[in-house]
């Protein structure tokens, strides 16, 4: 697939967020942790949708712990960000799957040793940098992981 110049400064923005990743190779493993906040109001789509467009992505989306139904919620995130435009094809459903916990993205992070890793948690970057992961994170005052790179998707509109 063609890379467009939105997705182009999409990328650079996710990669230039942390200040010292740099972009890996078209087709790596790379994985995104989206907080709730995110796929409910379905803004984390039109950014994955770039991402997913340019790399093996993994989508691990973040439920609260004390869910009772976590299928169910998992269900429903994946319907938001369908309806929102995430492509099927470009993020397929076996790609995004759900944690309820830091400790369980870690798990799922280091089982997949993707090449770089992006969330919004000061303690799994800490965690997985001793393994020698790349792990970006977002420093956006509201919390949102991915409205960073949202913003600037926009302004390349």
């Amino acid at each position: 697939k063609r890379v467009g110049k939105r997705q182009n400064l999409t990328i650079q923005s996710l990669f230039q967020n942390d200040g010292n990743i740099s972009p890996p190779p078209r087709g790596c493993n790379l994985v995104v942790s989206v907080r709730e906040s995110e796929w409910v109001d379905g803004s984390a789509a039109q950014v994955l949708t770039m991402v997913g467009a340019t790399y093996n992505l993994f989508v691990i989306l973040d439920i609260p712990h004390d869910e009772s139904e976590p299928g169910v919620m998992v269900k429903k995130a994946r319907d938001a960000l369908r309806k929102c435009g995430l492509p099927e094809d470009v993020v397929p459903e076996h790609r995004i799957v759900a944690s309820q916990s830091t400790a369980g993205r870690i798990a799922f992070i280091r089982q997949l040793r993707p090449e770089i890793v992006f969330d919004y948690d000061e303690e799994l970057k800490k965690q997985l940098t001793r393994f020698g992961f790349r792990v970006g994170i977002s420093r956006r005052e509201n919390g949102d992981s991915l409205g960073v790179f949202l913003a600037t998707a926009k302004q390349g509109e």
